[in-house]
């Protein structure tokens, strides 16, 4: 999946923001793959599973989305 859109809008969403949308089974995801790489999240804590996927992301969007993880505490 694109790391990102038209607007320059991340995909990417904390789970605040993405809650109605993720479904049963979200969380026993083994792999992600975006055009910035893979990674394998099967048996990560949140805190390496957050990590993980924002180094899938964008490289603009991952501050942003680092910044997120910390107000959220899942890093």
């Amino acid at each position: 999946m694109p790391s990102g859109n038209a607007s320059y809008r991340a995909k990417l969403r904390t789970a605040d923001e993405a809650a109605a949308m993720i479904p049963d089974g979200a969380t026993e995801v083994h792999w992600v793959v975006s055009e910035n790489g893979a990674a394998c999240l099967k048996g990560k804590s949140t805190a390496e599973r957050a990590r993980a996927l924002i180094e899938l992301a964008h490289p603009r969007f991952r501050d942003e989305l680092t910044a997120a993880a910390k107000s959220l505490r899942y890093v």
